[in-house]
């Protein structure tokens, strides 16, 4: 038990070796889920066979586990992991029969699980936890928005699991359920005095945009004109005096934005490994210049190393510079840029208020998607999925189980944003208020012509001297 933010759900991710600690170890029934090693005395993650071994003795039950049904019928969802486990169809038939009715929910074993309530639902994604036959038992608020009869099945199978030896760990927020059914209660401490966040005098939060980045400070729809032109113009650089050039204005202009440049490359790195990659190919395709090497019929030429060392940059300084501007611009910054610098087409008959508001949503929905679908693979790969210990194939296979949750999801958040709209009479074509007006500054005028003078010397470098 304990506040939000407490850490319950952290610590349970962490038995389940789903996230990794920063320090210390975890030991489940004696496999070392996480255990400090080398000079640093940080913890390692599980090896593959340790990680498919912990799979078949802990099983997790997380927040809303019913997002994880995929399967045609109630019967083949639940049959999902103990068919991981390689069971055979009579082993199986008879997991999935005894989970089913440990729950009371025998009845539904034919009907897809799309089409049940929400309680029912959860009761599903249960049976496919407990029908794995887990020795430890990790439950994360199981009786969340459930009824009181949900409730009591839920509390009787907690009970049977106990008498079978079954280890049980509960969150809850309920002190009754947690009188009712532990054996023991711990009480997580939360973090500040007496669990309460700080509190901002008045002047500290008049000054906190004031305290920000230039970067940050900036008019959003001076910085979407400014940052655009500065990435499209990268692609012109062809000499190594404009890419010094550019190199200097995206140092100048992360410097501005005060991004640490370890975190900026972090978030970063995989897109930068794959169009750094891209841009070296170019090596095999340049053929004029001095030969360097020969692999096999292909010459490594001088020429050919220039440009694949010229693409790349190009590339690395194009996702630099759109990696700073999303890290300082709010969604609804960007929207309201967006939709500010397309009105002038309003006059053409576009929906422009509307373009801008479908930005909007899929710039603030994308990420909880893509949390979404990495709590619906954790959860599969809990019920003994291969996403994180399988073979290729056995992977990719493992990875159709969560294409239909995450669709039904999509489609869960589209309708409750439609009806959030409607809830909050919103209309097409009206004129839609905004609560910060734009302004431009004297700073956005200065950052201006900071881009205007960057791009007008890479121009002229590009006329005066020989491309590479």
């Amino acid at each position: 038990m304990g506040s939000n933010g407490a850490g319950k759900s952290t610590l349970a991710r962490l038995i389940c070796a789903l996230d990794r600690p920063d320090s210390g170890s975890i030991t489940v029934e004696g496999i070392a889920v996480a255990r400090t090693r080398g000079k640093d005395r940080k913890p390692r993650m599980l090896r593959r066979a340790d990680r498919r071994r912990l799979r078949e003795v802990v099983g997790f039950v997380m927040q809303r586990p019913e997002r994880q049904l995929f399967a045609e019928t109630v019967a083949e969802d639940v049959a999902y992991g103990p068919r991981n486990q390689h069971l055979n169809e009579n082993e199986v038939r008879e997991r999935v029969d005894w989970a089913l009715k440990l729950l009371h929910i025998e009845h539904l074993a034919d009907r897809s699980p799309l089409e049940l309530s929400g309680g029912q639902q959860r009761l599903v994604a249960i049976a496919g936890v407990i029908a794995c036959r887990p020795r430890v038992l990790v439950m994360d608020e199981p009786t969340a928005s459930l009824d009181t009869a949900a409730t009591a099945r839920i509390h009787e199978l907690v009970h049977t699991l106990h008498d079978q030896g079954v280890t049980t760990l509960i969150i809850t927020h309920s002190e009754a359920e947690a009188h009712e059914i532990a054996d023991r209660i711990v009480v997580m401490p939360s973090h500040g005095d007496n669990g309460n966040p700080p509190v901002l005098a008045a002047s500290d939060q008049n000054d906190g945009r004031r305290s920000l980045p230039l970067i940050a400070r900036l008019d959003p729809r001076v910085k979407m004109v400014s940052f655009l032109a500065m990435m499209f113009t990268a692609f012109a650089i062809n000499t190594p005096a404009q890419l010094l050039l550019g190199a200097l204005a995206v140092a100048s202009v992360v410097a501005a934005a005060r991004i640490r440049p370890a975190r900026l490359l972090r978030s970063v790195h995989m897109f930068l490994a794959l169009f750094v990659v891209a841009g070296l190919l170019n090596i095999f395709f340049v053929r004029s210049g001095t030969v360097l090497a020969q692999l096999g019929p292909i010459p490594i030429t001088d020429d050919g190393v220039a440009v694949a060392v010229l693409y790349a940059c190009r590339f690395a300084l194009v996702i630099i510079l759109g990696a700073v501007f999303l890290e300082t611009t709010t969604p609804t910054s960007m929207t309201d840029a967006f939709g500010a610098l397309l009105s002038p087409l309003r006059r053409l008959g576009m929906h422009t208020q509307e373009i801008a508001l479908v930005m909007s949503l899929a710039l603030r929905f994308l990420p909880t998607l893509g949390n979404e679908a990495k709590a619906i693979a954790d959860a599969q790969a809990a019920r003994g999925g291969s996403i994180e210990t399988g073979s290729p194939a056995e992977r990719i296979r493992a990875m159709v189980a969560t294409i239909v949750p995450i669709f039904a999801g999509t489609l869960r958040h589209a309708d409750n944003l439609s009806l959030a709209l409607d809830a909050r009479c919103y209309e097409e074509g009206t004129r839609r208020t905004h609560w910060r007006v734009m302004r431009v500054a004297a700073r956005d005028i200065t950052f201006l012509a900071f881009a205007a003078v960057y791009i007008a010397v890479l121009v002229t470098l590009g006329l005066l001297l020989p491309s590479i």
